[in-house]
């Protein structure tokens, strides 16, 4: 049997190492785009057990502080029920702290999860951990039970005029946000109380992508720069912005 020489090793090696470099990538990208259907999957997941909830409250959307179960007053215990599953909260493209790190209320990134362990946080004895945020403008009532702005929320789903183009969840650095039409999108991303906006400008998927499921469970990977072509709100106004 005829063996290799020295010189022919280091040519099959090099090919080898060619063909690495140029696979590399491709298998890279495979990756990515299958984590952003699965992260879309999911989001889809979400707004079916979001619509069991509503047909059940006869129409009406999720209040902000449902309070369900007892001493949880946010929306992932509310749809916790119809869904089951509490890593269906977390998007494969962002990391999530393990359960065994101790977490209060810490605020995620483009690739990072958010995170709280108590309180309204804790789903059925899960830790809260995820990658989603609920639009806020859904919301039925307010925490005092009284909207502070009736004319922008929604309230209940017969209320949405165009249900493929109204987000209902998407890729967040927080729980909730809630656009305004002066939110102006930033390059950065964080949680933010005067600038809703920076919760959700998160280039997570890369391309500048923002993955969304509407109120008609449509679930779609969205430019950061259109954005504000969505009606977050009833009277959410368009803005031409440029792309970031």
């Amino acid at each position: 049997m005829k063996k290799f020489t020295l010189v022919e090793l280091l040519v099959v090696i090099a090919i080898l190492g060619m063909l690495i470099t140029i696979l590399l990538p491709a298998i890279s990208k495979s990756r990515a785009v299958s984590r952003t259907a699965v992260c879309l999957s999911q989001l889809k997941q979400l707004s079916m057990a979001y619509m069991m909830y509503v047909r059940e409250e006869s129409g009406r959307t999720i209040p902000r502080r449902p309070r369900y179960p007892i001493n949880n007053f946010i929306w992932l215990g509310a749809i916790f029920p119809y869904h089951k599953s509490p890593d269906l909260l977390k998007c494969p493209s962002a990391t999530h702290l393990s359960t065994d790190t101790p977490a209060q209320n810490v605020p995620g990134s483009a690739k990072t999860g958010w995170a709280g362990d108590t309180g309204y946080w804790s789903i059925e004895g899960h830790k809260g951990r995820g990658s989603y945020a609920i639009n806020g403008w859904t919301w039925s009532r307010d925490l005092d039970g009284i909207l502070t702005d009736n004319s922008r929320f929604y309230r209940t789903i017969a209320n949405v005029e165009n249900a493929s183009n109204t987000p209902l969840f998407f890729d967040s650095s927080w729980i909730d946000a809630m656009p305004n039409r002066n939110h102006m999108p930033t390059s950065s991303d964080g949680v933010s109380t005067d600038n809703n906006s920076k919760r959700i400008y998160l280039d997570r998927h890369g391309k500048k992508k923002v993955n969304h499921v509407m109120i008609d469970g449509s679930a779609k990977s969205i430019f950061i720069d259109k954005l504000y072509y969505l009606d977050w709100n009833k009277t959410f106004e368009y803005k031409d912005l440029p792309l970031l």
